[in-house]
């Protein structure tokens, strides 16, 4: 009796671990995990990097989204709240 077993794929998320050195020159760690695919991995950890960086060797939409973002209102020290006009 001849049996076959059929190889089921190890579908183990991917996962990312950076170090690196902040804009105040200190030295950072992140981790992130659950990525489908290596290639999403690769492109969420060049993403990351570069909205780390000082460099501007980004895509367009990724420069706008870190620059809207810097945009936002942040509450005063003081604990008053901010209106926005708009």
């Amino acid at each position: 009796m001849l049996c076959q077993q059929a190889r089921v794929k190890n579908e183990v998320p991917e996962k990312i671990y950076l170090r690196y050195v902040d804009w105040q020159g200190v030295k950072q760690i992140h981790t992130r995990r659950g990525f489908a695919t290596k290639r999403e991995a690769l492109e969420y950890e060049r993403e990351f990097l570069a909205s780390k960086s000082r460099d501007l060797n980004m895509l367009f939409e990724s420069f706008v989204e870190i620059y809207l973002s810097d945009l936002k209102p942040r509450p005063s020290a003081a604990g008053e709240d901010v209106e926005v006009d708009g």
